[in-house]
Order: C-alpha cells, then sequence, then structure tokens
C-alpha cells in the first residue's frame, strides 16, 4: 500500500503535463480510449480545466481543455474524481463498456462568518469545520475546513448538499486563585465550541446546504473562557520591590506592591483592549487584565518578587522576542512600557491562464537572505496561506520589507492540477523577473494577483535506501534547485512508498539535488544523510537511488597554550562544529556540535559532506591558533566527510590566550563621534571570505563612537565603518560582492598574535 509523505516544509507537488496521458492499469482488460467531457449541472455550459482524476496507485490527474473535453487510456472500469474551484467535487464509476462520458459538475456551496473573542476582537488561525452528523446525530464526518484570517473571517467552500453543523476550535483556560491575587489563567486545553455557541454536536444546528448557495454570517463569538493563542507580544522582566521590614515568609496580607504600564504601538499611539499578563517568576502562577483606551494596565495586591509581564493584541507582534532585562523600580511598584508592531499583510488572486480562480495553491512570501556564500530567496517566515474558491488569499503577519510572492500548487493534494509550474507575481516562471512587493509598517497591500503558468514538466523517480542499504525512508526527502543554478531555495516534496519507491511529479528542467536526510539524533551527532544531484529537461528521470549513508566521525582533544596564568577556561564556553562548504552536499539543517568531556576529548559523529572545523564560540579571553589533524595544519582547510574511512580520530583544537586587540574611534564626516556605526573588518584576500571564516568579523560603535575587536587571526585586514550593512539575514554583511564595494576605500590595518593597533575611521555612505 503506497502512502503519501509530506516530507518537506514546502510542496511544489505537480504532475504530468495537461496533454499527457496516465499509464494504462495494469490487468487483464485491454487499454482502451476514455474520451469524455466536463459541464455544468444548472447550465449546460462546459467546464474548461476542470481536475479529473483517475484512482490508483498513485492516482492520475489530467485537466479538461477550453472546451471542457478530456481524453485519456485506461483498462477495464475506472473511478473517476473530477473538480474544478467554485464546484462540487464528482465522483463517478466508469464501467469497462463505456466509452465516453459527461461529467455534470453542481455549483459548491460556501458558508462565511468571522470568529471573535468576548471582548469582540478577530480570533485569527481559528479553525473552523464543517461536518456532517451521523445517524446517531454525534459522530461527525469534516466535510470543509477552513482558518480564519486576521480579520476572524473564515469561508468553507466545496460543500454538497447536505445538512452540516460547524464548529471551532479553541483552548479552555481555567481560572484559579493563586498567591498573586484572582483570576489567574492555567493548564489550557483544547476544546470545540460549535455554532451558534454549544457545546456539544447535539446542541448544535443544523445548517442546510444546497448547490450554489452562499450563506454568509455565521458567526462565532467565543465565551470569557475561551481564547485560541495570540501571536507572541513583548515580554519584559518586572521585579516589585521589597518593602522594609518585610517579615522572610510573607502571607496574603502583605501583598501590597503594584505593577503598572502602558502599551503602544511601534507605529505611534496608545493600544487599547490588549490582553496583558503578569506571571510570577517564583511561582509561574499569573494573571491578567486589558488595557483602557488610553492603552494603561495595572496591576494591585501583589506579593513583592519578579514578574514577567506579556502583551498581546489581534493585528500585532511583539516588537522584540524574549526576555526583556529586569527593571529597576522603587519599593512600591513597577512601571514598564510594551511596544507592539502592528501586523502588515498581502492579498490578491491566483488565476489559471483563462483567468478563472484556482482554488487551494499554496502563496507565500520569498525574501532576499545571505545563506550559504550567495544570496538566495527563502521563505520569508510569514505563514503559506491557501486561496480560497474564488482564488483569494490574504497573508497576514508580515513585517516591513521587500518581498516576492510565489503561488503554487496546494501542499495536500499533489495530483489534483497537472501542468503548471510554481509561478511568480504578476504570473512569471523566473523569481527574478518577479518585481518586489513592498510593505510598511501595518500596510495591507493588495492586488497583488498571480497567474498560474502551464508548462512542460518531468518526473523524477527512483529508490531510497537507508545507511544499511535497505529500501525506504526514514525521516526527510526533498528535491532542491541546485545552489549553483538557481537563486530559489525551496525544496519539493516527494511521494514514497513503504518500499522506499519515490516520485517527484511535474519537476521543471533545470538542475537539483535530491536529500534524503533522518535529523539530528543528538547535539553532536548528525543523522544519516544522502545526495545526489539530477539534471531535468524534459522527459522523465527514472531509476534513480538516493543511498544515505551513516556519516564520519571526528574525535580529537582541546589544547592550551596560556601566556601566563596557566588556567583553563570552562568548557560550556566552547563550541567546536564541522561547518558545510556546500549546502548541496550536506545538510541543511541540524549541524553536530562537539560534546567536550571533562579530559577535554571531544566527539562529533554523522558528518557528511566537505567540512571547514572551526571554533564558534571561545570563552572570554581566549581565541583559536590552531587546528592540528595528524600533526598537519588544516585550521582553514576543507576537510571531506562521509564514509567511515574519511572519519579523523586525531584533531587537536589549540586555543590561546594571547589576544590581539584592535580599537579605534568612529567619526562622521564634521569630525563628531558616530555612536551606532557599522564597523566591518575583514581580510583583503577573497579566499578567506567563507562562511564562519575567523577572518571576518563586525561590531558596532559605542556610544562615544569607539569600538574594540579582540581576537582576530594574525594578518593583515580592511576596517571600514557605515552607518548600516546589507539586510538579509545576521551574516548578509559577509557577502562578497558587498565587501568588495567597500575595499577600496577602508582603512589597512596588519595584526601579530599579541599586538595591540588603533585605527581611525569616517563613516561611508551605505551602500
Amino acid at each position: 500500500m503506497t502512502r503519501v509523505l509530506l516530507v518537506a516544509v514546502f510542496l511544489a507537488a505537480f504532475v504530468a503535463p495537461y496533454d499527457a496521458v496516465p499509464r494504462a492499469q495494469v490487468g487483464a482488460a485491454s487499454p482502451r480510449r476514455l474520451e469524455g467531457r466536463v459541464v455544468a449541472d444548472d447550465t449546460g455550459d462546459v467546464v474548461p480545466n476542470a481536475r479529473v482524476t483517475v484512482a490508483g496507485t498513485p492516482p492520475r490527474t489530467i485537466l479538461a481543455d477550453a472546451d471542457g473535453r478530456f481524453a485519456l487510456d485506461v483498462a477495464g472500469s475506472v473511478r473517476l474524481t473530477v473538480g474544478k474551484s467554485g464546484y462540487a467535487r464528482r465522483e463517478a464509476r466508469i464501467a469497462a463498456s463505456q466509452p465516453s462520458v459527461d461529467v455534470r459538475l453542481a455549483r459548491a456551496a460556501v458558508i462565511s462568518g468571522r470568529v471573535v473573542d468576548a471582548a469582540g476582537d478577530p480570533v485569527p488561525n481559528a479553525r473552523v469545520r464543517a461536518q456532517i452528523p451521523g445517524r446517531e446525530g454525534v459522530a461527525l464526518s469534516t466535510t470543509a475546513e477552513s482558518t480564519a484570517d486576521d480579520r476572524g473571517e473564515y469561508r468553507l467552500s466545496g460543500l454538497t448538499e447536505n445538512d452540516v453543523v460547524l464548529s471551532v476550535q479553541a483552548l479552555s483556560l481555567a481560572q484559579r486563585d493563586e498567591v498573586i491575587g484572582p483570576g489567574i489563567v492555567r493548564e489550557p486545553s483544547t476544546t470545540t465550541v460549535y455554532y451558534p455557541g454549544v457545546d456539544s454536536a447535539r446542541e448544535a444546528e443544523r445548517i442546510a446546504v444546497k448547490p450554489g448557495d452562499e450563506l454568509r454570517g455565521m458567526n462565532f463569538t467565543l465565551p470569557p473562557a475561551y481564547v485560541t493563542p495570540p501571536m507572541p507580544g513583548g515580554l519584559v522582566t518586572v521585579t516589585v520591590g521589597v518593602p522594609p521590614r518585610l517579615e522572610p515568609a510573607p502571607s496574603r496580607r502583605d501583598a501590597v506592591a503594584t505593577a503598572r504600564g502602558r502599551v503602544v504601538s511601534a507605529g505611534g499611539g496608545a493600544i487599547a483592549g490588549a490582553r496583558v499578563m503578569l506571571t510570577s517568576v517564583a511561582t509561574r502562577a499569573s494573571r491578567w487584565t486589558q488595557t483602557d483606551a488610553g492603552g494603561r494596565f495595572g496591576f494591585g495586591e501583589l506579593l513583592p518578587g519578579e514578574f514577567l509581564v506579556q502583551a498581546v493584541k489581534t493585528g500585532y507582534s511583539g516588537a522584540t522576542s524574549g526576555f526583556g532585562q529586569p527593571l529597576n523600580v522603587s519599593t512600591t511598584g513597577a512601571d514598564v512600557e510594551l511596544t507592539l508592531t502592528p501586523w502588515g499583510s498581502v492579498t490578491g488572486r491566483v488565476l489559471d491562464e483563462l483567468g478563472d480562480p484556482v482554488e487551494g495553491a499554496a502563496v507565500q512570501l520569498l525574501t532576499a537572505r545571505f545563506e550559504g556564500g550567495r544570496r538566495r530567496l527563502v521563505p520569508a517566515g510569514s505563514p503559506t496561506r491557501l486561496t480560497d474558491d474564488r482564488g483569494l488569499f490574504r497573508i497576514f503577519g508580515v513585517p516591513p520589507g521587500q518581498y516576492v510572492v510565489t503561488a503554487s500548487v496546494a501542499e495536500i493534494t499533489a495530483a489534483e492540477l497537472p501542468g503548471y509550474a510554481r509561478s511568480y507575481y504578476p504570473g512569471v516562471t523566473d523569481a527574478v523577473a518577479s518585481p518586489l512587493v513592498g510593505v510598511g509598517l501595518g500596510q495591507t497591500v493588495g492586488a497583488i494577483d498571480v497567474t498560474l503558468i502551464r508548462a512542460r514538466t518531468a518526473r523524477v523517480s527512483g529508490t531510497v535506501r537507508d545507511a544499511q542499504g535497505r529500501p525506504g525512508l526514514v525521516g526527510s526527502l526533498t528535491l532542491t534547485p541546485a545552489r549553483t543554478s538557481s537563486v530559489v531555495n525551496l525544496p519539493i516534496g516527494a511521494r514514497v512508498s513503504d518500499a522506499g519507491v519515490f516520485e517527484f511529479p511535474n519537476v521543471l528542467p533545470g538542475t537539483y539535488v535530491i536529500h534524503t536526510y533522518r535529523g539530528q539524533r543528538n547535539r553532536s551527532t548528525e543523522g544519516e544523510f544522502g545526495a545526489v544531484s539530477v539534471s531535468v529537461g524534459d522527459r522523465d528521470v527514472a531509476g534513480l537511488t538516493v543511498q544515505a549513508m551513516a556519516g564520519s566521525s571526528i574525535t580529537g582533544r582541546v589544547s592550551f597554550v596560556p601566556s601566563a596564568s596557566g588556567s583553563e577556561p570552562m568548557r560550556s564556553a566552547i563550541d567546536i562544529e564541522p561547518v558545510p562548504l556546500d549546502p548541496d552536499l550536506s545538510p541543511a539543517t541540524g549541524r553536530a556540535t562537539a560534546d567536550i568531556a571533562a579530559d577535554w576529548t571531544f566527539a562529533m559523529r554523522g558528518v557528511s559532506g566537505p567540512r571547514r572545523l572551526a571554533v564558534t564560540r571561545t570563552p572570554p579571553g581566549w581565541v583559536l591558533k590552531e587546528i592540528h589533524v595528524g600533526g598537519a595544519d588544516v585550521t582553514d582547510r576543507p576537510l571531506a566527510f562521509g564514509t567511515a574511512a574519511e572519519s579523523v580520530d586525531d584533531v587537536e583544537i589549540i586555543l590561546t590566550d594571547r589576544l590581539n586587540q584592535l580599537g579605534g574611534r568612529v567619526v562622521d564626516r564634521s569630525g563628531r563621534p558616530a555612536p551606532g556605526a557599522n564597523v566591518v573588518v575583514f581580510s583583503p584576500f577573497r579566499d578567506r571570505w567563507y562562511a564562519r571564516s575567523r577572518y571576518l568579523r563586525s561590531t558596532v560603535a559605542s556610544s562615544d563612537g569607539t569600538f574594540t575587536l579582540e581576537g582576530l587571526a594574525p594578518g593583515t585586514y580592511y576596517a571600514a565603518a557605515l552607518t548600516s550593512v546589507p539586510a538579509g539575514g545576521p551574516d548578509a554583511w559577509q557577502d562578497p560582492v558587498f565587501l568588495e564595494s567597500i575595499s577600496g576605500p577602508s582603512s589597512r590595518v596588519t595584526l601579530g598574535e599579541d599586538d595591540r593597533a588603533s585605527v581611525s575611521l569616517t563613516v561611508l555612505d551605505s551602500r
């Protein structure tokens, strides 16, 4: 039995082009030609580009032409499933003696509405279902699902004539009385609420739907006990001061302290109705309140201590993530200001070449990011959104920036829409040709319509094997455009059977790498990994074998060359990693970090692909001096890993406390200090501009314009100061194109192992 595994976060799933026919089914019956036509049941009009799927293993799909006609080769009786955006799916059993068929599609019914909380605020990401009650009125089968957007709006489409009940999932938050006061929220559990606001399917309203119905206003208002998980807001630490003469074991009568504050928007102005939660660091007990019209909030009758304050509001995300710094407060209370960032959004439609809406297309935003030694387009972080029956999409929670918008066939139904390439706004297959879409703070950018492009594609298939040579998949299997041939880094997922037979349908011409990866087993062990390069043209590529390998082991010890003290640093402050040189030949995630034992020996296992051994974190006052393998200096040399024979067991990592230091001062063109200027120090030799290179460093000038960098590798450097560095990830300033652009006006300095040097820098224009 074949199972479909979604083995990539993003699935660009395509099958045979529209003018191809499925392979003949195996059986005693002779192949025959089945012809048909798809028409609308109510008008008799043809339905162009309808999807016609033949049941089988795997199922095969073709598209009807512009006249609604289709033809395919089959054997014996077959079962067809026919669908089109805006119509209900129709299943038809075709007898072996039937040479042609007309399939009539009924218009689908639609139910829409909103999900709001008790305060009337929308509940984004709430999951709404339309379900058909069973005979006993309790057992339910889901016929349609939808996820509410940032306005709380949902839309259930593709409904057939039936009686349905509606439900929404929420979190039930039980209230308890704890030491910091009433209103505690603890231990959330998933709860289902049925329309129009009841707790059971038996009490739910039965909604009769008929073909073509559009039932609006089916709204849910969640009671106060129910909320859905909000997006993270600003989270800071508040310490409530201890009153004088406080007894060592305070009782509730000592709860006299207060915490208060204000919630504001990064776009300006106070935020009313924000939910603010106060959590005791000591007890983890929490309680919440809401801000008033001026964005103010307060908590009274608190036991003195340390607390966390978090603010959330639909339509906003936290300006910062994680924990803020503890606040210095008076003995009577604490004041805090929380800043939330308004969401941006991108809306539009996905259409086919006839201008008809495409339902279930996956739309996502891409952003340029420097990774693997070059800039590539990668997912921007906003979730992928699916189009509805009108072809509409809405991507929300978008931070300010420049994006490329891309659309592809939806994730689950890989065989349902064949012959379409991944397309980019407004309707091109080359991401470089797609105009950037700019989103400002809290801005909604509309009318970003994407037309899917028809293209001839190929099928890539073969067998995947584990490290012992057994057919089968444990982990993931992806097809990714080769780093050297594409600016887009979006993996394609495969169908994989229990026997390890895989298929990547509808692959555009190009050069790709197939990766199989089991995943990191622990901090120091990467999982089984295999990589195969494949070139795809307009013909199918079959018979490939993707073999995982257990990888190589790296063992050795850390030694020290102290100059004076003779003391050793903490082991926990040292990270040793095998840094990949070529992302096509190493896992994209899950890089090993060495386990360092008490005797300073270390080990890493399961390492594949060309790597450089690097000390990526050193203790204060220490720096890497050299790395030896078998007595040879390999400090900056690539090493090959992957097989047991390529393992190394005599690595010596040498650290020294003889640090050089480069300091200086940054001024603007008027000679005034330039606080916050970005200082970039880099080797003049281009072969040292690689990922995690010890010849590339950056810092930010302090409030008086001064800066200090310690522990540079001995050598000659360029130094430059800029008001800003390129966007696109924390390492974007290491882009060779950028470094080349500032090489000319940079200052030059040479450092030995224990040198002290100073340089004066004038801020360059941002590039």
